[in-house]
């Protein structure tokens, strides 16, 4: 099962991830975000050994710059 989560690029921060029937649901949202927002990422992802996998909003991610 596809499902969807918010990358921040300035932050590296993810938000709740959410399944396909809810995306369905709010893509004007969801455009809307795109188009006003560059910094702000929509992947789309499929755990293909962890149906249940998730990204949540603590989790980040951390570069050595």
């Amino acid at each position: 099962m596809k499902k969807y989560v918010w990358f921040n690029l300035e932050d590296g921060i993810f938000s709740n991830s959410w399944d396909e029937k809810t995306h369905e649901m709010f893509t004007d949202v969801v455009q809307d975000t795109l188009d006003h927002n560059s910094a702000v990422k929509l992947i789309q992802f499929e755990c293909l050994n962890d149906d249940k996998f998730e990204f949540y909003n603590l989790m980040k991610v951390v570069t050595n710059k």
